[in-house]
C-alpha cells in the first residue's frame, strides 16, 4: 500500500511559495512564483442589483469531447447502484460498478490564482489511493511513499500521462475491503523520486474535490469514475471572512498554550485571504480527528464548514486550558505527579 510520510493539459500555479524537498527528486511541473487562491466570481454590470448571490469558486463542468458544447453535468451510466449523496452516512453508501469499457469524458475545470489561472482538463476516471485515516484536501501537499506493488504500477503509468490521481479516506464504518468514502480529492503530482530498490517516494499537491461515482477496475490497480465538487458561498463575503479571522483568532490562542503549527503552514495561512481555501488547510494542518476532516471536506458550504472547524478549535482550546490549569507549573513530563 501506500503510506503518508512525513493526454490533457495541465495550467498549473503552485500553491506554496517553496515546497519541501525530497533529495535527488525530479520536479514534474515547473515551479511559478505566484500562489494559488480561489476568487468568487461576481457580477460587473453597472445595472446589476446589488443583492448578494451564492457563487461558485470554480466554473461549471464542460465535456471536452466539444468544447463549444454549453456547460452541463456528465457522468457516466452505472451497471449498478450508483453513488449515494455524500450528506448520507457513510454506512449507506457503496459505490457503483461502472462500465470499464466505456471511458467518461473528462470534466472541464478552471481555478483563478491570484496572478494567473489553472486550467485542468480532469480526466473523468481516475487511479484512486484509499488510505485509513488519511483525508486529503484541495490545496494542501501530502508526502506519499510508495512501496506496494500495485501503486508502483499505478505511479509508474499516472507519470507518463496527466500525473493526477485521487486520495480517498477508507471508510472506518464499511464492511468491505478498503471501502472508499464518498468524497476524495483529486490531486497532482508535483514531485516524485524513484528509490534504488523500487519505491518512491511524491508529494501530491490537492487540486479539487472529488465524488466517487463508481469503481471502473480493482486490477493491476484501482481505477475510479469521478465527478468534481465545487465549494459554494452559502454566506454574505464579509461573513465569511469574519469566519476566517475566528479561525484565525483560535490558532493564535494554541500557539500560545504550546500548540503551534508547523513555521511553513503558518507562513502559508497568512497569505491566504480565501475563507474557503483558509478552512481547507487549517482543517488540514490541526484537525486531528479523520471523522470530522472527512466531514469538512464533505461540506462544500464554506461558512458551515468554516463553523464545524471552530467549533472542533474550541472544543481543543477548552481541553488545553482545562490541562494546564490541572498542570499547573509541573513540567510536561511530571504531570504524572500532580
Amino acid at each position: 500500500m501506500a503510506m503518508p510520510a512525513g493526454g490533457f493539459r495541465v495550467f498549473l500555479v503552485t500553491f506554496w511559495h517553496t515546497c519541501p524537498a525530497i533529495p535527488g527528486a525530479v520536479a514534474h511541473l515547473c515551479p511559478s512564483s505566484g500562489s494559488t487562491e480561489t476568487h468568487h466570481h461576481r457580477a460587473t454590470d453597472p445595472g446589476a442589483s446589488d443583492k448578494w448571490t451564492p457563487q461558485l469558486d470554480s466554473v461549471q463542468p464542460r465535456d471536452h469531447a466539444d468544447p463549444a458544447a454549453p456547460r452541463r453535468s456528465r457522468q457516466p451510466a452505472p451497471i449498478r447502484a450508483q453513488a449515494a449523496d455524500p450528506a448520507k452516512s457513510h454506512s449507506a453508501w457503496r459505490p457503483g460498478i461502472t462500465r470499464a469499457g466505456l471511458r467518461p469524458a473528462p470534466w472541464h475545470c478552471m481555478i483563478t490564482a491570484v496572478e494567473t489561472s489553472m486550467e485542468i482538463l480532469l480526466p473523468g476516471r481516475l487511479p484512486v489511493m484509499t488510505l485509513r485515516d488519511t483525508v486529503f484536501f484541495p490545496h494542501a501537499f501530502l508526502p506519499l511513499f510508495i512501496f506496494e506493488p500495485r501503486y508502483r504500477t499505478m505511479l509508474q503509468e499516472v507519470l507518463k500521462r496527466e500525473r493526477i490521481f485521487v486520495v480517498v479516506n477508507e471508510d472506518p464504518e464499511g464492511s468491505d475491503d478498503e471501502l472508499p468514502c464518498p468524497v476524495g480529492t483529486a490531486g497532482i503530482i508535483r514531485l516524485s523520486h524513484q528509490n534504488p530498490d523500487g519505491t518512491a517516494h511524491l508529494f501530491l499537491q490537492g487540486l479539487i474535490r472529488v465524488k466517487i461515482l463508481g469503481i471502473a477496475r480493482e486490477e493491476p490497480y484501482r481505477l475510479v469514475d469521478v465527478q468534481p465538487l465545487y465549494a459554494t458561498e452559502d454566506r454574505p463575503p464579509e461573513d465569511l471572512l469574519k469566519g476566517r479571522r475566528r479561525l484565525i483568532t483560535c490558532l493564535n490562542q494554541l500557539d500560545r498554550l504550546g500548540e503551534p503549527l508547523e513555521p511553513a503552514i503558518a507562513e502559508t495561512l497568512k497569505k491566504i485571504r480565501n475563507p474557503s481555501v483558509f478552512c481547507d488547510l487549517a482543517a488540514f494542518a490541526v484537525c486531528s480527528n479523520p471523522s470530522l476532516k472527512q466531514r469538512l471536506l464533505e461540506t462544500l458550504e464554506t461558512g458551515r464548514r468554516t463553523e464545524l472547524l471552530l467549533s472542533w478549535l474550541r472544543g481543543q482550546l477548552a481541553d488545553l486550558k482545562l490541562r494546564r490549569k490541572l498542570q499547573g507549573s509541573l513540567p510536561d513530563d511530571e504531570v504524572d505527579s500532580n
